[in-house]
């Protein structure tokens, strides 16, 4: 503490840059391992496969999510390796009606009754189960019923959902969303119409994935353009791969490209904050050296000199990391507003990022007060003038700031080229907002292009082609 007390501009700017350091590293950490193990507390998430086909979209063949409902049980009955399956259909943007009062922005799953051996939503006020089995029964979010009702005791209470042929429902369950989950919703509700959803299947425990799989693709099922064949994919295939047109609304994708820029900016944002710590460590050299030796002289072995050392260094890495996470909790809102996901503090202390917070105070203190320990007991003042204030330490620094600056500049060039690319992206989906594909069979193509003038009269439409 008296050697923090005379190296007070030391020690502030030595905190100002580890606190940096540690907070920024941690959260792009808590970001790539929160995002690469989604599904993680789903117990059944390795016997989960999803089912994608081959589609016409905009005078284009892609592959989607989109199958028709009906035909389910069909492809089903022909593998006994599957336990149960589940179809849904999905809504963004639903407006509801409370009381003459309308809340906007909801998103809405309607759902087979077997949703919840899929995705483990935890019970908060009801079961969930309940609003899957009986038409005119709905289960909300905790998020939704605090908003809209104050409280999460709303149960028996109606809400008009403003779609057609939905309307008025009664809340029987609140439900918290599951952790680290692919979906998240709002609103949850039985599934009546079987025309259009999203299908995935539970295949039962012991079962070869691989070679379920390989007969799965190569067996002709009903699919929308005749029989043909059907591929799947496993949920973490299915959340990195963003080249699937997906049916399910409500499902989140993410950009395996976007994990590795978030690991490679952690790694170098420590390092900056590494180098920063080295840096400002030369300028107190000289005083370690003068207070080693006096210690020395007045009977301090070298394990007593290295402790000390170590508690030094300890200390400050330790007092920074409790500084960074008061910095961790102011940032983490407009971080995860950046980078869409829902981390929380309890999350950054969970086991799968806590022990990694761990692993960086040891390596920041033990790696310092080792290497400082060993060299300084030995070196004298000759020495020390010698090497660290001829042309070497120059030498050490100048490469340190440029390495520093070459990081700095990498990162921030990295950061504008990122959000350059998403806001192109954005504008592109702009170019698409008002257009609806209506899809059909081979046999009702002459009868669409029949009713292209028809349509052209609805109010409302600019134009409609074939």
């Amino acid at each position: 503490m008296r050697s923090w007390k005379r190296n007070k501009l030391f020690v502030a700017i030595s905190l100002v840059s580890l606190v940096v350091g540690i907070a920024c590293t941690t959260l792009l950490m808590a970001f790539v391992i929160h995002e690469y193990n989604v599904e993680n507390y789903n117990p059944n998430k390795n016997r989960i496969l999803r089912l994608v086909q081959t589609l016409p979209f905009a005078q284009q063949v892609v592959e989607g999510t989109f199958i028709y409902g009906g035909t389910v049980p069909q492809i089903v009955s022909q593998f006994p390796e599957i336990e149960s399956y589940l179809r849904t259909q999905t809504f963004k943007d639903v407006r509801v009606k409370i009381e003459e009062q309308e809340f906007q922005s909801w998103s809405l799953v309607a759902a087979d009754s077997t949703l919840t051996a899929f995705f483990p939503f935890h019970n908060i006020v009801g079961d969930v189960q309940d609003a899957l089995l009986k038409p005119g029964d709905i289960a909300v979010s905790e998020l939704f019923a605090k908003k809209c009702f104050g409280t999460t005791d709303c149960i028996g209470k109606n809400v008009d959902i403003l779609l057609s042929e939905i309307g008025i429902r009664r809340i029987v369950a609140v439900f918290g969303q599951p952790e680290q989950s692919m979906m998240h919703t709002d609103i949850l509700l039985p599934l009546e119409a079987t025309e259009s959803s999203d299908c995935m299947l539970l295949l039962k425990e012991g079962t070869n994935i691989k070679k379920f799989r390989q007969r799965f693709g190569e067996t002709e099922l009903p699919t929308l353009l005749g029989n043909g064949h059907l591929r799947t994919q496993t949920l973490q295939e299915s959340y990195f791969d963003a080249t699937v047109k997906d049916s399910n609304q409500v499902i989140k994708h993410q950009q395996s490209t976007l994990l590795g820029v978030g690991l490679l900016s952690a790694l170098l944002i420590l390092f900056i904050g590494c180098f920063n710590f080295i840096n400002l460590s030369f300028s107190r050299l000289l005083r370690q050296v003068h207070m080693l030796h006096i210690e020395s002289i007045m009977g301090a072995t070298r394990s007593q000199m290295r402790q000390q050392l170590f508690l030094d260094t300890f200390l400050m890495v330790l007092v920074a990391f409790l500084l960074s996470l008061l910095l961790m909790n102011d940032l983490l809102p407009a971080f995860n507003h950046m980078v869409s996901v829902k981390l929380t503090m309890e999350y950054l202390f969970s086991w799968q990022v806590f022990p990694l917070i761990l692993l960086f105070i040891i390596i920041l203190s033990v790696i310092p007060a080792s290497y400082m320990g060993h060299r300084l007991h030995s070196i004298s003042e000759t020495n020390y003038r010698h090497f660290f204030t001829g042309r070497k330490k120059r030498f050490i620094v100048a490469l340190l700031v440029t390495i520093q600056f070459i990081i700095s500049i990498g990162l921030m060039s990295t950061f504008m080229i990122i959000r350059s690319q998403m806001y192109l992206i954005k504008q592109e989906e702009k170019h698409y907002e008002n257009i609806i594909n209506v899809y059909t069979d081979a046999n009702a193509q002459l009868a669409l292009k029949n009713r292209v003038d028809e349509v052209k009269n609805i109010e409302g439409v600019e134009a409609a082609i074939t």
